[in-house]
C-alpha cells in the first residue's frame, strides 16, 4: 500500500475510534443519570431552599467524571459520587453517598453534601435516619441547616 492510502486508513480508524469512545461515554452518562441514587439526590437538592439561595433557580445537574474513583465509585450495593451542579448565580458540587441492601432494592440516599464553588463552603444538608423500625417517608430527612429545620417545623 502507498503512504497516502495508509494515512487515509489510519485517519478513518482514528475517527471511528474517537466516535465509538464518545458514544460509549454518553451511554455511561445516561446510565448514571437514570439510576435512583442520581435522580433522588438531584431532586433533594432542588427541593433544598438554601441551595436555591446560593445557586439560583433552576438548578441543573452536570456530567459525572467517569474514570476517577474519588469522584465516581459505584458498585451493586453502594454509590459515592460527585455531581456537578449549576444555577444562574453560581456553580457547585453535590457529594452523594447512597446504599441498598440488594441488587433489586431501591437506592437509599445516606448523605448529601453541597459545596459552593465561589465561596468554597461545603456542608451536609441531608442524612438518612437509620432507625430500622421506622418506615421510610419524607420525614426521614435530617436537614442540618437550622433555617430549613425551623421552616419545616412551622409547616
Amino acid at each position: 500500500m502507498s503512504l497516502p492510502t495508509l494515512l487515509k486508513v489510519a485517519g478513518g480508524v482514528g475517527v471511528v475510534g474517537l466516535g465509538a469512545s464518545i458514544w460509549m461515554e454518553q451511554k455511561q452518562q445516561s446510565s448514571y443519570r437514570q439510576q435512583g441514587f442520581y435522580q433522588k439526590s438531584v431532586r433533594l437538592l432542588q427541593d433544598y431552599h438554601p441551595a436555591a439561595q446560593f445557586l439560583g433557580k433552576p438548578i441543573f445537574s452536570g456530567r459525572v467524571t467517569i474514570g476517577d474513583r474519588n469522584l465516581l465509585n459505584v458498585d451493586d450495593f453502594s454509590a459515592k459520587l460527585v455531581i456537578p451542579v449549576v444555577g444562574p448565580l453560581d456553580k457547585g458540587s453535590l457529594y452523594v453517598q447512597a446504599s441498598r441492601e440488594d441488587k433489586m432494592a431501591e437506592w437509599n440516599i445516606d448523605q448529601l453534601d453541597l459545596e459552593i464553588k465561589s465561596s468554597k463552603q461545603k456542608w451536609t444538608f441531608y442524612q438518612r435516619k437509620t432507625d430500622a423500625a421506622q418506615l421510610p417517608c419524607s420525614s426521614d430527612v435530617a436537614y442540618l441547616d437550622s433555617d430549613l429545620q425551623d421552616e419545616k417545623l412551622q409547616s
